[in-house]
């Protein structure tokens, strides 16, 4: 329960005037909103807690009973939601939501999707002046000022993901969680999952969720990204399977690290579809099942990393096709048979790590191979 400061305290003597706000409107004839934007969080709560008082008369008892009943049955029930959603609004997205516990009717306000547009829209720092949710289409938002509502993204309340996603990341090409110097050390999710509502964010080329304690599966609505390049979701605790999606939608994907999960399932063969990538890594997992043999419409694939997984079979002949290889890590699997002889068509690989498949036969010699 949010506890208010004007709840406690020596009796004030209230007069028909309110505490604050209609003095400043009435006496001043200022618009409160100019100023209420420029006080920290406190006096904003401090602010809210003597209106509230106000409009329950000064009568403590009756306003702390409204609280903790959640319900408000004082004249604070006849506040248009107008006004206590105008005063709200000014307070910081992170901060806003702990009101939603005062009562059910706060609670229906504050997760509605109006108010979470509103709320946003006076928070969100753009990278042009003066520019409102109306404008998304017209600026980028990529201002470092706005890291700490993207850390917080996937904890906040589904109506907020959604207005975040789809009205204040629309030109925005990159949404990564590492600073500068490419640590993630702040990041703490608390094991949240992978918000559905990222897939609105259509315009994105750079998604980087890497260490980021995230669990759950990879939501299919990652798909509809359909200018994403680079998609890092490596040392996570994911699990489930790749979803197909990834593999239909992403067409200009040009590197996917899953590595570092608990992913499992087959690598499904529209992997195929991927010929822009350049870059496979789904080391350290649980994936299982032969590799497709569309695997080798990957031509500018350079590096792959698949070992220490659960695959069987057969290499496919088709891995000679990837003539743009460089990287090949298959160790630690299962697989069987005849090493592919259309491995020496590679002529741009380095380096291929076939060991610990113990019914592996080796009939070629190529001198970057370990087996």
């Amino acid at each position: 329960m949010v506890v208010f400061d004007a709840l406690c305290g020596p009796p004030i003597n209230w007069t028909t005037e309110p505490p604050i706000f209609p003095l400043l409107h009435h006496h001043f004839r200022i618009d409160f909103h100019f100023y209420f934007f420029f006080l920290s969080d406190f006096s904003k709560y401090l602010c809210i807690s003597w209106y509230l008082l106000w409009q329950c008369g000064g009568n403590r008892r009756e306003l702390r009973t409204a609280f903790e009943m959640q319900l408000f049955t004082s004249p604070l029930s006849s506040t248009p939601s107008e006004i206590l959603s105008q005063i709200l609004s000014w307070i910081h997205p992170l901060s806003v939501l702990q009101y939603a516990r005062v009562s059910r009717r706060f609670e229906a306000m504050i997760f509605s999707k109006a108010f979470a547009m509103v709320n946003l829209d006076r928070f969100v720092v753009k990278t042009a002046a003066n520019l409102s949710f109306n404008d998304v289409e017209s600026f980028c938002v990529t201002d470092l000022r706005n890291r700490e509502l993207d850390v917080a993204l996937f904890r906040m309340p589904v109506t907020y993901q959604h207005v975040y996603c789809t009205h204040f990341m629309k030109g925005r090409l990159e949404y990564s969680l590492f600073d500068d110097h490419g640590s993630n050390a702040e990041m703490v999710f608390h094991f949240s999952a992978i918000s559905l509502e990222l897939g609105y964010a259509n315009t994105l080329r750079v998604v980087s969720l890497a260490d980021c304690r995230l669990m759950g599966t990879i939501p299919h609505e990652l798909g509809r990204l359909i200018n994403l390049e680079n998609l890092n979701l490596n040392d996570n605790a994911l699990a489930g399977e790749l979803p197909d999606s990834l593999f239909s939608g992403l067409t200009k994907l040009k590197e996917l690290d899953v590595s570092g999960n608990f992913l499992s399932g087959p690598l499904h063969e529209s992997i195929g579809n991927l010929e822009l990538l350049e870059r496979l890594l789904c080391h350290n997992n649980r994936f299982e099942g032969p590799l497709p043999a569309t695997i080798g419409q990957l031509t500018q694939l350079r590096d792959f990393y698949a070992h220490n997984n659960r695959f069987f079979g057969t290499i496919p002949e088709t891995v000679g096709d990837m003539e743009s290889l460089v990287q090949l890590h298959l160790d630690n699997n299962s697989f069987c048979g005849v090493i592919p002889r259309e491995l020496l068509n590679l002529k741009h690989l380095s380096e291929a790590d076939l060991r610990a498949n113990n019914q592996l036969t080796c009939t070629i010699y190529l001198p970057c191979l370990r087996w």
